[in-house]
């Protein structure tokens, strides 16, 4: 298996707090599938530390929340100054809701209030939003999650921290007579086309020589074939870039796995790198066999 390119991100460190019952654990779930490495209910007078450990990592998220200290909370601006020596970026996502949602979600789920004693709940909303005011008050988004779901939510929280990442795609070349890969979100089929195993010099070599490419370069079926699924990915990958899906697997089969596909594969690795930096390519029955 290849890379084609390296894409590295800048180094960037996402704070997400808000009230209990916003959504910080779905927030922090969607950054970590995007590649950051999380850690939750951080005590704000480690947040310094923390940094200074962490700037080797290129994107890291901290959920702070009351569990914290009460009194350490107030000391968030001053932390956050020395945060900004110490990355590149850094951004505050701050989840909140109304006090009648935060009721119902806390009824629905029967969790407990991290403030609730012997106060009632809407009394422990309160309480919260005022212990969280200085992280409020410096927030860079604020994100209302009254009528948001976990899908538009965790969509929401990929916009504001991941917007012009590169979609990863993987362009598999497979046999199928070894089986069609369980992984592959779009799938085409190559043995529609004149197959390089029928002619004897070409038998031995695969779709990554040239004389097997100078063969299905020459061949009409072929190249109409390539330029459809070219077509078809340059129209549609953005769409799902749009969605911040993990990555596209993207595989091409026929019958032996060494000729046409690997041929198709290569040359559609060629079309899509001017516009796509993280392609990763992988021939299945070929480096499998190697």
């Amino acid at each position: 298996m290849k890379k084609s390119k390296e894409s590295p991100h800048t180094p960037l460190l996402v704070i997400v707090s808000g009230l209990s019952g916003s959504g910080k654990t779905i927030a922090l779930r969607a950054l970590e599938d995007v590649g950051f490495y999380c850690t939750d209910n951080l005590p704000v007078n480690l947040l310094t530390a923390f940094a200074e450990s962490m700037t080797h990592y290129p994107r890291v998220a901290v959920g702070l929340d009351v569990r914290t200290g009460n009194g350490s909370l107030e000391d968030f601006p001053g932390h956050l100054e020395t945060l900004r020596q110490h990355f590149t970026q850094v951004k505050v996502i701050y989840l909140t809701a109304t006090s009648e949602r935060l009721i119902q979600r806390f009824s629905e789920t029967r969790r407990r209030h991290p403030l609730a004693g012997e106060q009632s709940l809407i009394q422990a909303i309160a309480e919260e939003e005022r212990l969280l005011q200085p992280l409020h008050l410096e927030a860079d988004c604020v994100v209302a999650t009254d009528h948001t779901n976990l899908h538009e939510l965790r969509s929401c929280l990929w916009n504001l921290v991941d917007n012009d990442a590169p979609l990863p795609i993987v362009l598999k070349s497979f046999a199928f007579r070894h089986g069609v890969p369980a992984d592959l979100d779009l799938m085409f089929d190559a043995r529609c086309l004149p197959n390089p195993h029928w002619h004897n010099h070409l038998r031995p070599l695969t779709g990554r020589d040239e004389a097997i490419q100078s063969f299905l370069d020459g061949e009409e079926k072929a190249q109409d074939l390539l330029n459809d699924i070219a077509n078809m990915l340059h129209r549609w990958l953005p769409e799902y870039q749009s969605t911040h899906r993990g990555q596209v697997a993207v595989g091409v089969g026929c019958t032996g796995g060494r000729h046409r596909s690997v041929y198709l594969i290569e040359r559609l690795s060629q079309c899509l790198s001017p516009k796509h930096s993280d392609i990763i390519v992988h021939h299945r029955d070929l480096d499998e066999s190697s």
